[in-house]
């Protein structure tokens, strides 16, 4: 490399000098004397003309140069139709071609590259009620399946776009349909055929309800439909399209006179569904608890995979009524309102037991296999989280993957609490469980204080893990102790049954107070434990969180107890929930 002289850095410096900066070059290098003894000779104007021509020309050039360097880039290299490839993987994680746009950006050939590749404009968002995106993707897209999405109102010229090209819908996924676009919508379905649709939803804001159109899906006309979203759209509950999908997705007003007995009747032909969601369905019998079918009627959906129900209690129970889900199923059920049971039925239960039917194993086996139960019980959440092993499958901890059943209550719908009771509902949906070796429960302190931990432990023989928080920082770890002793039972026990949950190896309690933690009671209870049992320790783990408040030393409780248990753990610490923590 030449070395700089100072020659170079003193004109250098000279450029950068504002008071060095001259017109008409400030700093650069003069125009060359042959062309400016060619322009010279002409006036101002056509000087000006000649000078745009001559910048045009050489721009032409640099940019022909630069192509030509571009073409030996080292990714330039490989074949268009590999380099195509790459922006197929780069865009594969993002909806719509917004990935591409940038791709295009970077030279002439990507450009080229990618604005010939079909399989990157096969789907489209379309927002704003802009179809510009639409336009130039159903043009790049050639004749490859297409999937459109549109996010916002649906703009009128939509579907008068998407009609040359009904033969290659794959998805179609409207946004806000208003009522006075409904027929236009109705139209376009009725009067195409859709061979290559797989997918298909549509949310009408304010439907007509006077109106009495259904969109139809005619099997001839929809082979391949598989998905269907319907928002506040009428259809057919009877129609042959149902046993065909394997996903569907409710929510609104279904029609004007869509009762219990056409939700059952639609469910049970969706004989093939994966996927079900039920979101704020309204009913023209909401008020009515109408028994759709027998037990025996009921239609096991033997493929379903993930269902959920997010409505009042009555709809609920409608869909437990209608069909059985299956032990491998992920379920969840969200009770919209605690109070939502008329009081002159069998199941006027507050709470969430009353998510549930009387008879909720029938639909539900998945409860015969719970082997963890989360239970919060709070001001303002009531939710039950299961987790499953199901049949078949051998292990203690199940995976992240097993099936699982939630079960919640929005309160927030509620002035208070009503009759809620976190243990009775435990005992109701899980008394005698074979299976269930993990109890969490985190309640309040006004409610934890009422449970009869006696009865509640002696509902759950195979109990290895109890882990009890309480928001509340009730005093609750001396009675749940004292219930754990094996002469706690009346006189006339039989010895086996003195010890209740014998195989409890792991107890965690959470938010203990000075009230109500007893370092001599507690240890009282595992030494007679493991007199009963015939064990060396009591227990495999104990922890105790105590708060800042207590009068008694951490060293004390950890002398006291430390002899019977194999691993113990007293902390001082503030209160933590399971939504930080994930455990207790």
């Amino acid at each position: 490399m030449q070395a700089t002289t100072a020659h170079d850095l003193s004109s250098a410096t000279d450029v950068l000098r504002a008071e060095k900066l001259t017109g008409p070059y400030y700093g650069l290098r003069p125009i060359s004397a042959a062309l400016f003894d060619s322009l010279a000779p002409s006036g101002g104007e056509e000087i000006l003309a000649r000078i745009a021509t001559r910048k045009n020309e050489l721009t032409l050039e640099i940019l022909t140069l630069n192509a030509f360097l571009n073409a030996n880039v080292k990714i330039n290299c490989i074949p268009p139709e590999l380099l195509g490839e790459i922006f197929l993987f780069v865009n594969s994680s993002s909806a719509g071609f917004s990935a591409v746009v940038p791709l295009l950006m970077v030279c002439r050939h990507w450009f080229v590259v990618g604005a010939t590749t079909p399989r990157l404009w096969t789907s489209v968002l379309v927002s704003y009620g802009s179809t510009e995106g639409l336009r130039t993707a159903l043009a790049r897209s050639k004749s490859c399946p297409f999937t459109v999405t549109v996010l916002s109102r649906m703009a009128p010229t939509l579907l008068e776009l998407l009609t040359p090209h009904v033969h290659r819908l794959r998805a179609v996924s409207s946004g806000v349909v208003h009522g006075e676009f409904e027929p236009q919508l109705l139209r376009f379905l009725h009067n195409h055929t859709m061979p290559m649709l797989e997918a298909f939803s549509a949310f009408v804001n304010h439907p007509d309800e006077s109106s009495s159109n259904l969109i139809e899906f005619p099997l001839e006309r929809f082979p391949r439909l598989t998905s269907l979203g319907l928002y506040s759209l009428q259809t057919d509950p009877s129609s042959p399209i149902f046993r065909q999908l394997t996903r569907l997705h409710l929510s609104g007003r279904l029609g004007p006179s869509f009762s219990s007995l056409h939700l059952g009747q639609m469910l049970r032909n969706c004989i093939s569904l994966d996927h079900l969601r039920i979101n704020h369905v309204l009913l023209s019998d909401n008020g009515e608890l109408v028994y759709a079918t027998t037990v025996e009627e009921r239609v096991t959906l033997a493929k379903m995979k993930d269902i959920s129900v997010d409505a009042n209690a009555l709809l609920i129970h409608q869909v437990l009524y209608a069909v059985i889900i299956p032990a491998t199923a992920c379920v969840h059920l969200c009770r919209s309102n605690p109070h939502d049971l008329p009081l002159d039925t069998d199941v006027a239960l507050d709470g969430i037991r009353g998510v549930l039917p009387l008879d909720c194993r029938s639909s539900l086996p998945i409860l015969e296999h719970v082997v963890s139960v989360t239970a919060k019980m709070t001001f303002d959440e009531h939710e039950l989280h299961c987790t499953v092993v199901p049949p078949g499958v051998d292990g203690e901890d199940p995976v992240q993957t097993s099936p699982s059943i939630t079960l919640a209550v929005d309160m927030h719908s509620s002035a208070g609490y009503g009759d809620l009771n976190g243990s009775g509902e435990l005992l109701d949906m899980f008394s005698g469980s074979s299976k269930l070796e993990r109890l969490n429960l985190e309640i309040e302190k006004d409610k934890i204080f009422h449970i009869n931990w006696r009865i509640v432990l002696t509902a759950f023989p195979k109990l290895k893990i109890l882990s009890v928080l309480s928001e509340g920082r009730g005093a609750y770890v001396s009675r749940l102790f004292a219930a754990l002793r094996p002469d706690a039972d009346p006189d006339g026990t039989v010895d086996e049954e003195r010890v209740l949950c014998p195989l409890l190896e792991d107890v965690r309690c959470w938010g203990v107070t000075s009230s109500g933690c007893h370092p001599e009671k507690i240890a009282e209870c595992l030494e007679r434990r493991r007199t009963h049992l015939g064990r060396e320790k009591a227990l495999k783990s104990l922890t105790i969180s105590v708060q800042r408040e207590t009068s008694v030393t951490l060293d004390v409780i950890e002398e006291v107890l430390e002899p019977l248990v194999d691993d113990i753990c007293i902390m001082l610490m503030e209160l933590v929930s399971d939504s930080e923590t994930n455990d207790y």
